[in-house]
């Protein structure tokens, strides 16, 4: 057997450190991250599942999913994340009235450019 002190040992080298190209992107992880926030049940589980339904809803891109066996779970899905939901507090009234002030500039526009036509006609002419 070498003695002990004939031995080299390698020098432990420290890690190296990470240079990124932009601070955007992330660093580098072998594995995905599972982000649980994306599944019905979250974190969850559903013994004895034995079957599911789903149901729609009168919201637009929303649906009820319904799943039972020995337990029972009842989820609403928006699969486009509320993107076309109105809130609660909306002011419809400001709404209609900018609707409204549109329309009447486009009378009014249209209108004055009439009567513009007509009396540059009415000179060339």
């Amino acid at each position: 057997m070498p003695d002990p002190e004939d031995l080299e040992l390698d020098p432990v080298e420290p890690p190296m450190e990470l240079q990124l190209k932009s601070d955007k992107f992330p660093v580098y992880d072998p594995m995905i991250p599972q982000y649980d926030v994306r599944f019905l049940t979250y974190d969850l589980p559903i013994v004895g599942l034995s079957s599911m339904r789903t149901f729609t809803t009168k919201l637009e891109s929303t649906s009820q999913v319904f799943a039972y066996g020995h337990d029972l779970f009842l989820a609403r899905i928006r699969p486009d994340n509320k993107y076309d939901m109105i809130d609660e507090d909306f002011n419809y009234s400001l709404l209609f009235l900018a609707i409204a002030g549109l329309f009447t500039v486009d009378y009014l526009l249209a209108k004055y450019l009439k009567a513009e036509k007509s009396k540059k006609d009415f000179l060339v002419h």
